[in-house]
């Protein structure tokens, strides 16, 4: 048995849940600059005036956004749009009745109820037997403790929503409504690309019905977006995607498998780029071998974990093989972030019911401690240099893959499927 009971709490229990995270997170997570919703503000402005709305592919990708928007913003950080075209074209009647300023309060307390959200789905989704209120609290904690919720807040980052998204779609599909989960992750692969490899997961693993209505509104997506912006802007894109898979970018919190190894096996090759507005990162161009092997070790994982499930107990598939395929396509993705990882971390508090609660507690605090903005402090004030937090904080994903991989091999299960 797990610990405590999992029972079904009332909806309107849930509701009071979600609106207690969220006050917390905005009481605890100071206001950033919004920056890359800025971008997607840009983005709608320049659809609207005919302007451009991404910089041209370079390698290495330096995140460069164009030169109109740093002309247009000298002082304030600017980045570039990453999403698809569709999105900038949906917002540009937004953009123009509505300033940003009052965007930004407005998306603030919208993301701050996604992220509070996103720990209620993770708790649907792993239905475990610790209660529901300690799984839910421990999720929010891992949030707003690590960059990984704090971070995506301050910046009013869209990843908020492609994670909240991932995760209904597993939620409606763990509760046998496959044509909505489909349906939900096209929707965050129209926001967000990388989610299309869960699709995939899906189809390895035996799922048909989602799949398939995955394809059905990611294809009308598609043509609209085309239909919308037309093609030029779409090739562009797809050429800064392309120069995005070529190249590594390394922060502190660029979490990833990629940047982590060029560092330790080719420090020399990293060159800084200088940010406008002060600041800046290490980039470099992925040789074609190595380039070719991330590639690969991304396919081989998406490929080993579908066939997993395919043969798993439905049980293991939500409490430890998902947790594994989440934080197995980020980590071994092109470019990463911290907030990328918001749906690994709200899921974490299911290794709980997979060790019991001393062991899993134990673990659980292992990997978020290195993840947490107290730790990034206190090794900055003890000399370690900031790039070395990519490679901490990438170590303790894969330790969190880890365990939730050795714990697919438990027969340990806290409640049947």
């Amino acid at each position: 048995m797990g610990i405590g009971h999992g029972h079904t709490p009332r909806p309107l229990a849930l509701v009071l849940a979600t609106a207690i995270l969220a006050g917390l997170a905005l009481l605890l997570v100071p206001a950033g600059a919004s920056s890359d919703l800025r971008a997607l503000w840009l983005a709608a402005d320049a659809v609207r005036t005919g302007g451009t709305i991404y910089p041209p592919a370079t390698l290495p990708f330096t995140m460069s956004p164009p030169e109109a928007w740093l002309a247009a913003h000298p002082d304030e950080p600017v980045y570039p749009y990453l999403y698809p075209p569709l999105w900038a074209a949906f917002f540009a009647p937004i953009a123009e009745r509505v300033d940003f300023e009052t965007a930004a309060s407005v998306m603030r307390v919208v993301n701050a109820v996604l992220l509070a959200g996103c720990t209620v789905l993770a708790w649907r989704i792993v239905r475990p037997g610790v209660h529901w209120a300690v799984f839910i609290g421990l999720g929010g904690a891992g949030l707003f403790w690590t960059f990984a919720g704090s971070l995506a807040l301050m910046e009013n980052q869209p990843q908020i929503l492609v994670s909240f998204l991932i995760l209904l779609a597993l939620e409606r599909l763990r509760a046998d409504a496959p044509i909505a989960a489909g349906a939900i992750l096209a929707l965050a692969a129209a926001l967000k690309v990388y989610p299309v490899l869960f699709a995939l997961i899906w189809i390895i693993a035996g799922e048909r019905r989602a799949p398939l209505a995955f394809a059905a509104l990611g294809g009308v997506l598609g043509v609209a977006s085309v239909a919308l912006v037309g093609w030029p802007a779409h090739a562009a894109f797809l050429e800064t995607l392309g120069a995005i898979s070529q190249s590594v970018l390394l922060t502190p919190v660029s979490y990833g498998f990629a940047p982590a190894l060029a560092q330790i096996t080719a420090p020399n090759a990293l060159v800084l780029h200088d940010a406008p507005q002060g600041g800046g990162w290490l980039v470099m161009t992925l040789p074609t071998a190595t380039s070719f092997l991330a590639k690969g070790l991304l396919v081989a994982a998406v490929v080993t974990i579908g066939l997993a499930m395919r043969r798993a107990e439905p049980i293991l598939r939500w409490q430890a093989l998902w947790p594994v395929g989440l934080l197995a396509v980020s980590l071994l993705g092109p470019l990463a972030w911290a907030y990328h990882f918001i749906p690994a971390i709200v899921l974490a508090p299911a290794l709980l019911d997979r060790f019991g609660p001393r062991a899993g507690a134990l673990a659980l605090g292992a990997v978020l401690v290195p993840l947490s903005t107290l730790f990034a402090e206190a090794a900055l004030a003890r000399g370690l240099g900031p790039e070395k937090l990519q490679i901490v904080g990438t170590c303790a994903l894969f330790a969190l893959a880890g365990l939730f991989t050795a714990s697919a091999a438990r027969t340990r299960n806290s409640i049947p499927a």
